[in-house]
């Protein structure tokens, strides 16, 4: 028995040995573009001893390697022979087998993806066993002696080709899928990797000229995770699968996608992704991580619903896709986290007494002291924030209430810069000759 694998139209003989020569490449619908399959097809299935041969039309085609050397190394040429005529060629049976294993898959793949190319529409291919090959007018066909390992890979088509699927997944770079299989990678249609190494995965990927394969099909595994990741930030319903399972905190190839391949894109699809929390868990549903618990309890005391998500690379890029945090939705919580209390009265008492020290050295620059209020921290961090200015209003947090603490704070707000500035340094310079001054002519009045 032979599978045999034909579609319309004609290839002329040498076409079969010309590392090369192609008509695909160029052409972005095709498969093809090395100009190598069918050739490296041809010598695989002749180093694993498979029989293979070929009619264009009613020209029959068969090959052949004869043992010959060069110097004293031996190797085998290849011959083909067309209705028996004999023609070498300037192969030796021996190029690409470092690369092209003797799996009788990558040489199906390449005849198959070679037919499609040919054919542009797969109900114009033949794909079945046959006992005997045999020539037919303007069709070619490719016939391989049959075994098991042939029919297994005939069986499992749809999972090797997407052309040969019911459904729309060729023309879709997002694939949905049933099973606990790791990432498996399409180009154009053709299957060509699975990824296992972070686990099973919520889908499989078809990628085009996006990304690169080289002349033994292989593929970049992080160009891929790349682009996938582009792919589901940009796909609400991909997005909400991938959300139930952060929820779950269940690994997938997806779950391992890191926040730079993902931010880019989720700026530019805010919508889409707060659609897709909204239609995942409801429209008062905020996230936390795994250290917001306070935080968490404040959303609930605001009415809402804490989502948590364990996962800090998906959870800095949901903030950038607009995801809500409690920060955002409770009203007495600041951007940093924490909770905004009224001051003390001892933190009153000191921002007076630093302010008037201030403006005894006329370093106040004709402004009013400003507001202050307090704050408590409700997450874990490891970075002690002793307060800030914001809005011309400070706020200290309730363990720092320190002379320290109060006087950089007002330098800040009095000089309108920020920590490590020129502008804050020189502040600082100027204020401390000032308080020198001060303490030279209290020294002399007295």
């Amino acid at each position: 028995m032979y599978l045999q694998i034909s579609n319309q139209g004609l290839c002329p003989p040498d076409r079969f040995l010309i590392f090369g020569l192609t008509t695909s490449r160029g052409v972005k619908e095709n498969i093809g573009q090395f100009g190598s399959g069918i050739k490296h097809a041809i010598l695989t299935l002749m180093r694993s001893n498979i029989e293979i041969i070929i009619y264009s039309g009613n020209t029959e085609i068969t090959f052949l390697s004869k043992q010959e050397f060069s110097g004293n190394h031996p190797y085998r040429r290849v011959y083909y022979y067309v209705n028996g005529v004999e023609h070498p060629t300037n192969i030796a049976l021996e190029f690409g087998e470092l690369d092209w294993s003797t799996s009788i898959d990558m040489a199906l793949r390449e005849i198959i993806a070679n037919a499609i190319d040919c054919a542009q529409d797969v109900s114009n291919i033949i794909i079945e066993e046959v006992e005997e090959p045999y020539g037919a007018d303007n069709i070619t066909s490719v016939f391989v002696k049959s075994d098991s390992n042939i029919r297994e890979y005939i069986n499992q088509l749809s999972n090797k080709f997407l052309h040969f699927r019911d459904d729309d997944s060729l023309s879709n770079k997002i694939i949905g899928k049933n099973d606990n299989s790791g990432a498996r990678i399409f180009h154009k249609g053709v299957f060509v990797k699975e990824i296992n190494n972070h686990g099973s995965s919520l889908f499989d990927y078809n990628f085009g000229d996006e990304i690169k394969i080289d002349e033994s099909r292989n593929l970049n595994v992080y160009g891929c995770m790349n682009d996938a990741a582009k792919s589901i930030a940009q796909n609400k319903e991909a997005l909400k699968k991938v959300f139930m399972a952060l929820k779950e905190n269940k690994t997938y190839y997806e779950t391992s996608f890191y926040r730079y391949q993902l931010e880019d894109v989720a700026r530019r699809n805010i919508e889409l992704w707060k659609q897709a929390w909204v239609e995942c868990f409801g429209e008062k549903s905020v996230m936390v991580g795994i250290e917001d618990g306070i935080l968490a309890r404040k959303a609930i005391d605001n009415g809402y619903k804490p989502i948590l998500i364990q996962n800090k690379e998906w959870m800095n890029a949901c903030i950038v896709g607009g995801i809500p945090t409690p920060i955002q939705v409770c009203t007495n919580i600041d951007h940093n986290g924490a909770e905004i209390i009224p001051p003390t009265k001892e933190c009153i008492l000191k921002l007076k007494e630093v302010w008037s020290i201030l403006k005894d050295c006329n370093m106040t620059f004709n402004k009013e002291i400003p507001n202050v209020w307090m704050f408590r921290r409700l997450t874990k961090n490891n970075n002690t924030l002793c307060g800030y200015v914001k809005d011309d209003t400070i706020y200290i947090n309730e363990e720092f209430i320190n002379y320290p603490t109060i006087f950089e704070e007002l330098s800040h707000y009095i000089s309108e810069s920020f920590d490590e500035t020129r502008d804050f340094q020189n502040y600082l310079l100027m204020l401390i000759c000032e308080m020198k001054k001060k303490i030279q002519n209290q020294v002399v009045l007295v």
